[in-house]
């Protein structure tokens, strides 16, 4: 069914073993998510089809009201033979765990109230592997 409607949609890049993968997470009006697209290697290949498998999957499993946890965790720590260290020391094990991460990244966006810091000195800084903007109170 084709609609006109706009959704919210929130897009994160993981580095992967297969490549650079691009996780969007897509909003209803109340903000709950209701499909993921990832977005990973050449048009044509495997990683693309298995992408977009997984996609299908994932997106299936949030309209039938399994929660994001559950999703995170059964995604989570999925190894390869093949890995990739990114930021803050996460090593990132296949295609599979930087969807989790990226799940991951995005309910800690959503869910989690930012950083307030009241000192003076710096505008901006890393604090505990997050980046902290002076917010205004």
């Amino acid at each position: 069914m084709i609609t006109n409607k706009w959704y919210n949609s929130l897009t994160y890049r993981v580095e992967a073993p297969e490549g650079t993968a691009f996780v969007t997470v897509v909003e209803n009006d109340s903000g709950k998510p209701i499909a993921i697209d990832i977005n990973i290697g050449k048009s044509g290949s495997s990683v693309k089809a298995w992408a977009q498998g997984l996609s299908r999957v994932i997106t299936t499993s949030l309209e039938n009201d399994v929660p994001l946890e559950y999703i995170i965790a059964d995604l989570s720590a999925q190894g390869s033979d093949r890995v990739r260290l990114i930021r803050n020391g996460v090593i990132i094990r296949s295609g599979s765990d930087a969807v989790g991460f990226a799940l991951l990244e995005y309910k800690r966006d959503k869910y989690v109230p930012p950083i307030v810091d009241d000192d003076d000195d710096d505008d901006e800084r890393e604090h505990k592997g997050r980046f902290v903007r002076r917010v205004a109170r």
